[in-house]
This record gives structure tokens, C-alpha cells and sequence, in this order.
């Protein structure tokens, strides 16, 4: 997951940084022979104290400059330039220094001191930001239409302008709205803490004890379903145990963002965050309703899925060395052209140091991109041992990497995040397995990898399961219906019972593990338009890659200067309104469901 601006982050003390900064893809010394991978700060970041205090000491002069900038007056075409500029400078510079907390946080989720440090960066910001937007609105648009006239470098802000102006107005509908850093920035670092101190034991694997949190990946790729659902159960054992206080972690962020939303002029958060991107709740509810309706497709594709995983004699999933999963990247991406590869080399060369992938005490679950300050992106992920699922996490964070590298054109406004970013993650994630199940000579392994891409194909039913519960969780808080653990069980499997055919008990719980409720709520709607996207992306992909590649490539340079609707239809002449899109999804997945049904089949035949 990649958002425009992350929110609680942890941090990693210096001297430990010291240690982490001389390793780079080096082996290591353990039983599965997996080689650490540790970002190297010390380069990409010339991380040294004095250095750090002089950059922070230019952001805070940006930020202050910002600030003076919007309250001078009078007004003209040339200060309105200067103003933005120093926005899209201010943007850049916040974001580099809180991605640099935000990963040192991530390889230590004790460190406290770096999540404070990157909420008082954002805070910083947000105040900064909040003057623009004062300023902006108080331009009217007769104002507004002189300027753009009178200084054509003004043009490309255009978007950005209106946007800013359309959501300060909402600020100041609901009066001088409180940053609320108080309200919202302790539950993620309360959630990764009850984490922390959770003793989820260990499983029994073929090769030795598996820790059932670290090494939850190798357990579900277990061929033997005794350690599969041994894990599960354990790993669900161990989330309910704190089930009191993830709840109430939860409900107190629900509670939280309802507040703050309605302090702005909103009736609750989902509301908010759908306007920010031109979206409306009627809208997420209705594409939520249509592919709740057509579930039975998903529920195939986990049916067949269970059908393989359960045949008895079941062997190994393949597992790639570092070499080879590069390899495997860069033959599956190259169609993408040579600028791609170019950027693909830079962020997978180990002399640079960009690859965040473990292993490591305390680290936060999952992964990201970030871009450090001089400009280095790079991918972190909370371990990698060569699974398939490992192997389409490295794919995901690095199409998220190579989008925002590919996005900061010169000259080209910065102010705001690339639209539709989790469509260029997914399809990096689907191309490299797809590659790999090309290219594998035992069909086994061929099938681990096309289930691999299958669940990535299927984004659209995940996304608007996650999107459904969420969105639920609000709905059912603001109707005084939700207040403990037990709610929130009885709402997730009335949920999910549309998408899944696991039944299990332990997937009730399954609200304690989608950590993006607490650490960035209201994201996972993203997840649902993305997929919807993807699937349209994927037959264009397919139909014609000689002519997709100009387009996408467009797509991934376009800077915030158009509306999202917009700016996809014109990229990629893809409508998020035409019935045809959501029509030809589902056309699509049913035959790619069937495929799969008819490659598990033929599997059983074989005794794969």
C-alpha cells in the first residue's frame, strides 16, 4: 500500500541504524538460507545528526515561507506562482523526511520517538496547507481567470487550485478545524504495541518451528494441512487474545475521524474521504452492492482453490532465490519499455541499497514504498523468503516505488499524490507471477504461480470486501450498534459470507488483522476502484501491449493537474461511469475463474 501521505510511522534509533547501514543483501546466517536484504540509510539518506537538523531546518523554513507567502497581499499572478511553488517544495520535502521516519519506525515499532517526530512533520504541514487553502478560497474566479491568462505557468496548477479551493470551503464550513493530532495518532502505535507483546507461538513445519506472526507466509504455503490450519487457528488464538482492546482501538478511531470529519463541515469520515477523491457515498455503496452481488465468482475461485490445497501428496511451493526473483521482475516488466527498466534496475541494484526486505526484531507487518530526502525510493517489506506471496509483496511495493519515481516530473506540479496509484502496484503484482507460471517447467510450480496472479486478478472482490466492511463498521457505529469485540465478529461474517466460502470460526476475527482500519482509515475503498480499473487495464494489456505501453507509461507520468476521472479517460479512455466497465470485469474474471477451475482439475488428474 502506497497512500499520498502515510500516517503513523515508528522508527529506528541511530546506533542501531549504524548496523543496519553496513548490511546490504548480504547472506545470512539461518536455517532457510534466505538472504537479509537491509535498506543502507547511511547512503540514501546521508543520515548523519547534523545533517538531519540542517534538512529539517529547510523544511521548517519552507513550511514557514509558506505560510507567510499566502498571508501577503495584494494578491497577484506572479505571488500565486511563488505560493505554489513553494507547496509543491513543502509537499516533497514532508513526505521525504516522513517516509525517512515513518521506515525508521517500521524496522523498530518501539521506537516512539521517530512516530512523533513524523506526526509533528505532517502536523507542521497541515498548517502550512491550511493557509494555502484560506488564501485560495478567498481568490475568486474572476481573479483566478486573470491569472491563469496573465502567467501560463500557472495552468498546470489549475486542477490543484480548484481542488484545494473546493475542499477549503468545506473546512470553513465547519469553522477553524482542530488538527486533532491528539484524537487520531495513538491507536496505530496502541495496535502494533498489543501485537508486540503477543506470544504467538510457534507451528511444527517440515524443516523446523515456524513463528506463526513472522512466518505466517511459509505456514499458509505449507503443503501439509495440518500446519496450515494449525497456524491459523494460532495466529487467530493470538489476536483474541487483546480482542477487548483491538475493539476499542477501532471503535475510538472510528469515533475519532467521525468527529473530526464533522468539524469540517462533513456528516462523518466516509463521506470526507470519498469527496477528497470526487467520489460520493452513494457511489462506493452502489459499486460495493454490484460486486457483493456477483461474489459467487470469488467464492469459485477460493472453492477450486481449497480443492488443490486439500489433494493429498502435495508438494513444496517453489521458492525464488533474490537473483532469481529480479530476474523474474525484470522479464516480466521489460514490455514496459526501456525508461521502466531503467528505474527497475536502479531500485533492485544491491550496490544501492534501496530494498528494505529483513529480517528483524520488531519490525511493523507488511510493507510500503517510501522516497527518502535526496530523492531515493525504495520498498520495505516486514521479511521476504522467497514465496510467491513474498515475490507479488516485492512486486506491489515496487510498482508503488517505480509510479512515484516515474511521477516527479520537472517542472510538473507535485502538490498532490498520483491518482489511482494501487492500479500500477497490482498490475506489477499480477505481471511477475504470471511471468514465473510461464516459465516453470514442473506444472506444480506452474500453479502456485497462476493462483498467485488469479488472487490479484480477483483484486475487485477483495477490495469491495474490505471497502464493505469498513464502510459497514462506520455505518453500524453511527447507529449505536457496535461496541465490542463481539459486534464486530457478528459484522465481519455477515460481511464476508458474500465473498468466501471459510466459514471457520477464526475468520469472524478477521477485523482485528486488516491493520488499515486503524493505520489509515477510510484507504481500502481505494482497493475496490483499483481492482475494478485493473480489470479493464489487464484486457488492454492483453489485447495490445504494443499499444497499452505508450498509454500506461502516460498514465504514470500524469502530475496533478486534471481531474482523476478525467485524467483516466483521457490516458487510458477507461470510464469509471460507463456500465461497460463493471460488465466486462465481471465477464472477465468468470472466464479466468473457469480457466483455473479447469488447470486445478487437470492437476488432480495428474496427482500434482
Amino acid at each position: 500500500m502506497m497512500s499520498a501521505r502515510p500516517v503513523s510511522r515508528g522508527c529506528f534509533a541511530l546506533a542501531a541504524l549504524a548496523c543496519a547501514a553496513a548490511l546490504s543483501c548480504a547472506p545470512a546466517a539461518r536455517a532457510d538460507s534466505t538472504p537479509a536484504c537491509h535498506v543502507d540509510l547511511a547512503k540514501l539518506a546521508r543520515v548523519t545528526p547534523e545533517a538531519e537538523r540542517r534538512d529539517r531546518r529547510a523544511l521548517e523554513a519552507t513550511l514557514d515561507s509558506l505560510r507567510r507567502e499566502a498571508g501577503l497581499t495584494p494578491f497577484t499572478a506572479p505571488r500565486l506562482l511563488r505560493l505554489l511553488r513553494l507547496a509543491d517544495r513543502a509537499r516533497a520535502l514532508t513526505s521525504a523526511h516522513g517516509d525517512y521516519y515513518h521506515l525508521r519506525a517500521a524496522l523498530d515499532t518501539r521506537d516512539l520517538a521517530s512516530a512523533r517526530e513524523e506526526e509533528a512533520l505532517y502536523i507542521a504541514e497541515d498548517k502550512a496547507f491550511e493557509s494555502l487553502r484560506v488564501r485560495l478560497v478567498k481568490l475568486d474566479d474572476a481573479a483566478l481567470g486573470r491569472f491563469l491568462a496573465q502567467e501560463p505557468r500557472l495552468v498546470p496548477y489549475r486542477y490543484f487550485i480548484t481542488d484545494q479551493r473546493r475542499l477549503g470551503e468545506r473546512r470553513l464550513a465547519g469553522g477553524a478545524a482542530e488538527l486533532g493530532s491528539l484524537a487520531t495518532s495513538w491507536q496505530f502505535p496502541l495496535y502494533q504495541r498489543l501485537i508486540e507483546r503477543t506470544d504467538f507461538g510457534t507451528v511444527q513445519g517440515a524443516q523446523g518451528p515456524l513463528d506463526v506472526r513472522r512466518q505466517r507466509i511459509a505456514i499458509a504455503a505449507s503443503p501439509d494441512s495440518a500446519v496450515r490450519a494449525e497456524g491459523a487457528s494460532r495466529l487467530a488464538a493470538g489476536y483474541a487474545r487483546s480482542r477487548d482492546l483491538f475493539a476499542f482501538t477501532l471503535l475510538q478511531t472510528v469515533d475519532a475521524q467521525n468527529t473530526l470529519a464533522r468539524s469540517h463541515g462533513y456528516p462523518d469520515r466516509p463521506t470526507q474521504a470519498y469527496d477528497a477523491r470526487h467520489l460520493t457515498t452513494a457511489e462506493v455503496r452502489a459499486l460495493i452492492a454490484a460486486v457483493r452481488a456477483r461474489g459467487a465468482i470469488f467464492q469459485r475461485y477460493e472453492a477450486a482453490l481449497a480443492r488443490w490445497r486439500a489433494a493429498p501428496g502435495g508438494k513444496e511451493p517453489p521458492r525464488l532465490t533474490r537473483q532469481q526473483m529480479m530476474d523474474a521482475m525484470r522479464a516480466a516488466l521489460s514490455p514496459l519499455g526501456p525508461e521502466y527498466a531503467q528505474e527497475l534496475d536502479a531500485l533492485l541494484d544491491p550496490a544501492k541499497g534501496r530494498l528494505e526486505l529483513g529480517p528483524g526484531e520488531h519490525r511493523q507487518a507488511g510493507g510500503f514504498s517510501f522516497v527518502l530526502p535526496g530523492g531515493a525510493h525504495g520498498v520495505y517489506l516486514d521479511g521476504f523468503e522467497g514465496y510467491p506471496a513474498d515475490v507479488s509483496r516485492l512486486a506491489h511495493e515496487s510498482g508503488h516505488a517505480l509510479h512515484y519515481r516515474m511521477y516527479e516530473r520537472p517542472g510538473a506540479p507535485r502538490v498532490d499524490g498520483p491518482a489511482f496509484s494501487e492500479v500500477v502496484a497490482q498490475l506489477s503484482q499480477l505481471l511477475v507471477p504470471e511471468q514465473l507460471g510461464r516459465s516453470a517447467a514442473d506444472p506444480a510450480d506452474a500453479l502456485y504461480w497462476r493462483q498467485q496472479s488469479m488472487r490479484y486478478l480477483l483484486e475487485v472482490f477483495l477490495g469491495a470486501k474490505d471497502a464493505e466492511l469498513e464502510q459497514t463498521i462506520y455505518d453500524e457505529a453511527a447507529a449505536g450498534r457496535l461496541a465490542s469485540a463481539d459486534d464486530l465478529d457478528r459484522l465481519t461474517a455477515r460481511v464476508d459470507s458474500a465473498y468466501t466460502v471459510e466459514h471457520r470460526p477464526v475468520a469472524a476475527g478477521r477485523w482485528m488483522r486488516v491493520n488499515l482500519l486503524v493505520e489509515d482509515p477510510l484507504y481500502l475503498s481505494n482497493y475496490l476502484y483499483s481492482g475494478l480499473i485493473f480489470a479493464a487495464l489487464y484486457q488492454q494489456y492483453t489485447a495490445d501491449l504494443h499499444g497499452f505501453t505508450p498509454r500506461y507509461l502516460d498514465f504514470m507520468h500524469q502530475p496533478a493537474s486534471a481531474p482523476p476521472r478525467a485524467m483516466l479517460m483521457r490516458t487510458l479512455g477507461i470510464a469509471l461511469d460507463d456500465p461497460a466497465l463493471l460488465r466486462d470485469a465481471f465477464t472477465l474474471l468468470e472466464r479466468e475463474v473457469a480457466a483455473f477451475e479447469a488447470e486445478v482439475a487437470r492437476a488432480a488428474g495428474r496427482g500434482d
